[in-house]
């Protein structure tokens, strides 16, 4: 049943931007074992880079699923073996000759436990600027001493958010490293309003036309928003009928256990005829478009791209007035902001937005006219070269 929008699917494929600088070498590295959030970016963000002109190689875990991701996409990769006692000196070394071989301009580290091997190989190399893509939960506890060690053999950081950029100020005052506040891109070419995936994954669901979907993401590594969303929903439900809660599963491969404990406490809440617990399928644009109300509570360890997306693709936001979630959400304007760990003020916010049609529609446009204006991929990634040019002083 998915033929049907396949053709458009295909069609978008193509991203030709016009360019006016020389292209750059890029080192992508991570050598995380499990496939999250920050490794399906890095694949994303290198099918674009490439698309841009610019050489990009991928060091990822010898047999990660990272790796085998990188090659079913068509991007290069080199694999190292890290594990055993001299996994790590291995991996500088084999590191540093990458960086030599790929003339490598920049050394992109997205996770900070790779951020030491990246620092060493690139003092063996004798070239190459590394620069740490931080996430809101990489801020390390670390001694101050070795902390100033750390920043100082680090040539820039990219931030997501400005309250991160603030507190790495504040948690680092006298780090002289540049510090650029790159906000993350959408892709507008596939996350739209697309009434055809919206029908298609509705009559999936056995959801009804008429019937408001109100969701989140789920993640395994926060269970209490999940937890808060589930209370939420079952009180609103009493006072509105005409309702379906979606919770869409994060990874490709969820583990049973996750599941069966999700399902038991839709049980526990009566909601089981109105909860869809579903895990990722095809690509993410197409399920995001079943959502009428996307909700974000917290923002865990990474930037809620999610949320972006499904703003993008037409849902009104309600998130949490906590984190970094307030610098996408502007209360009343392009969605609803509702104080953290608070069920009945969440349920208060989906019975406004599920019970008034226009009010959703007026945020749905407002919060799409956003992501647009200042999370549109585009701007992201000639954001992303300039930076680049600056480091290198091109």
């Amino acid at each position: 049943m998915f033929e049907m929008f396949f053709a458009e699917a295909k069609r978008i494929d193509v991203f030709p931007l016009p360019r006016t600088h020389r292209c750059i070498n890029i080192l992508e590295v991570c050598f995380h074992r499990q496939l999250g959030e920050r490794e399906l970016q890095l694949i994303h963000m290198g099918q674009y880079l490439k698309e841009r002109g610019h050489v990009v190689l991928s060091i990822a875990a010898a047999g990660s699923p990272l790796e085998h991701r990188l090659q079913e996409a068509d991007l290069p990769v080199e694999p190292i073996a890290t594990a055993g006692l001299m996994g790590v000196p291995r991996t500088v070394w084999r590191l540093a000759n990458l960086i030599r071989n790929s003339h490598a301009d920049v050394v992109r580290v997205h996770r900070p436990g790779d951020l030491i091997p990246a620092i060493l190989a690139k003092k063996l190399a004798g070239f190459g600027k590394v620069v740490w893509q931080v996430q809101p939960g990489d801020i390390p506890d670390l001694s101050r001493a070795y902390r100033s060690w750390w920043l100082s053999q680090v040539d820039a950081i990219l931030v997501p958010t400005r309250q991160l950029a603030s507190q790495i100020r504040e948690a680092w005052p006298h780090a002289s490293v540049p510090l650029f506040h790159l906000p993350p891109g959408v892709d507008l070419r596939r996350f739209y309003p697309n009434a055809i995936l919206r029908d298609t994954w509705r009559e999936y669901y056995g959801i009804q036309p008429h019937e408001v979907v109100i969701g989140m993401a789920v993640s395994s590594a926060e269970w209490h928003p999940h937890v808060l969303f589930l209370e939420a929903a079952a009180l609103v439900s009493r006072k509105l009928p005409g309702l379906r809660f979606v919770l869409l599963l994060e990874t490709e491969t969820p583990s049973h256990q996750h599941v069966e404990r999700l399902r038991t406490r839709v049980f526990q809440q009566g909601l089981q005829e109105m909860v869809v617990v579903c895990r990722q399928e095809r690509e993410r644009y197409e399920q995001t478009n079943v959502f009428d109300v996307f909700i974000q509570l917290g923002t865990g360890d990474i930037f809620p791209r999610r949320l972006l997306e499904a703003m993008a693709c037409g849902a009104v936001p309600i998130g949490s007035n906590s984190g970094c979630i307030p610098e996408i959400i502007e209360h009343n304007r392009n969605g609803l902001l509702v104080p953290p760990d608070n069920a009945p003020a969440l349920a208060n916010a989906m019975f406004k937005l599920a019970g008034d049609a226009g009010k959703r529609k007026r945020l749905a446009r407002e919060a799409r006219q956003m992501v647009e204006v200042r999370f549109n991929l585009m701007h992201h990634l000639e954001q992303l070269e300039h930076i680049c040019y600056e480091i290198l002083k091109i």
